[in-house]
């Protein structure tokens, strides 16, 4: 490559590892937007680059003069180690932007302690997105010239690089209140207006754009909560719409971020079963799941309506949460007795206690029971022929 060669990756390379620290640095207050490319954000605060050379530097430096002394076991479990906490240590390097606190085991140990086994699987899908690129190469090695293939890995490379940053900073965000970091709430509502706006445009009628009652409610919540007073937002929703009634999704999960932005836990659990409804009605799995689990953390005895259990009950189990799954079948059982899905509910617990949970037993107590209370019961010839194949 020559000198220049040389002297031009390198730029390149801090540019590229600069835009990635301001991808982390943005999602970190949740705005999963890129950044906008520009010369302050590849100039400003160009040191945290270098900082972070230095940071690898020491790691290698004490690990070469000191911990390689000591032995083999030593230097496998300081390089086990040192590898699982750098993505604390970049993390805590980008949002301080303090060397000495990302070389400081009180930080990045500490860090990856409160997130727990997520920051695991972070480091899970960290490791794979770091491999992506060599696994890219070894499929192209026959199929390009050797220039293409140095420019395609070095293009994979990069993309890898933006997407590792940019998981590190989410994961950072996701779980801010277990590290006592500051998010701009209102920064953050202002950006999920905007994205809900594109998302769900109005209705477009002969003489224009006609807003209903209710989306009139929501962009005045809105403007208000751009304009920072999120009280006045929520009390504008309490006044002009009746929340028994109104139907509007967008409207819904504007209020539910209002609410849990204000930390109002009690306007949240009286209004939840009414949204749980209509996200159930819209086949809206994600929102439905998300606001069900944050309701039975702040009240474990939070009930909704039995459609709307067995349908969060039967999506949690497709997403792999058995056992939520079961405490939601459980909920249901107690609570609807008599409801004329209980004998699907029950054959759907003994499923996965014997297919996911791997308790046998239980499958078989629940399907005898089911046999016995509801013996002409439609399931019944399923019951009897899934119980003799456990």
């Amino acid at each position: 490559m020559g000198f220049f060669g040389m002297l031009g990756s390198i730029v390149l390379w801090a540019v590229m590892l600069k835009y990635a620290f301001e991808a982390l640095k943005a999602s970190t207050q949740g705005d999963l937007e890129p950044p906008r490319f520009s010369e302050r954000v590849i100039s400003e605060d160009i040191h945290v680059v270098f900082k972070q050379l230095i940071l690898f530097t020491i790691l290698f430096f004490l690990f070469m003069f000191f911990i390689v002394p000591m032995g083999t076991l030593p230097s496998i479990m300081f390089a086990a180690a040192v590898t699982l906490l750098v993505p604390s240590m970049i993390i805590i390097l980008a949002v301080n932007d303090s060397l000495m606190q990302a070389i400081n085991p009180v930080y990045f140990v500490g860090m990856a302690i409160r997130i727990g086994p997520p920051y695991l699987l972070m480091f899970f899908f960290l490791g794979l997105l770091y491999a992506a690129p060599a696994a890219l190469g070894s499929l192209i090695m026959d199929c390009l010239p050797e220039w293409m293939q140095v420019f395609v890995v070095s293009a994979a490379k990069n993309y890898y690089t933006l997407i590792s940053y940019h998981l590190m900073g989410y994961v950072m965000f996701q779980y801010h209140e277990r590290l006592n970091y500051a998010v701009d709430k209102t920064a953050f509502l202002q950006r999920e207006s905007v994205l809900s706006d594109k998302a769900n445009p109005r209705v477009l009628v002969a003489g224009g754009p006609v807003d209903s009652h209710e989306a009139q409610v929501l962009k005045e919540a809105r403007q208000l909560t751009q304009d920072g007073k999120l009280d006045e937002a929520i009390v504008l929703i309490q006044k002009r719409v009746d929340i028994e009634t109104f139907s509007d999704n967008a409207l819904a999960e504007h209020y539910l971020k209002l609410l849990q932005v204000k930390k109002e836990n009690e306007s949240l659990l009286q209004v939840a079963p009414r949204f749980l409804s209509m996200f159930v009605s819209a086949q809206n799995k994600q929102k439905a799941v998300s606001l069900y689990t944050t309701c039975t953390l702040l009240d474990k005895n939070f009930t909704p309506g039995a459609m709307v259990l067995f349908k969060i009950g039967t999506w949690l189990n497709s997403a792999g949460d058995s056992k939520a799954a079961i405490a939601a079948f459980n909920k249901f059982i107690k609570n609807y007795p008599t409801d004329p899905l209980l004998p699907k509910i029950c054959f759907s617990a003994a499923q996965i206690f014997n297919e996911k949970l791997n308790n046998h037993a239980k499958a078989k107590q629940i399907l005898a029971t089911l046999l016995m209370r509801f013996p002409n019961d439609d399931l019944a010839p399923f019951i009897r022929a899934y119980l003799n194949k456990i």
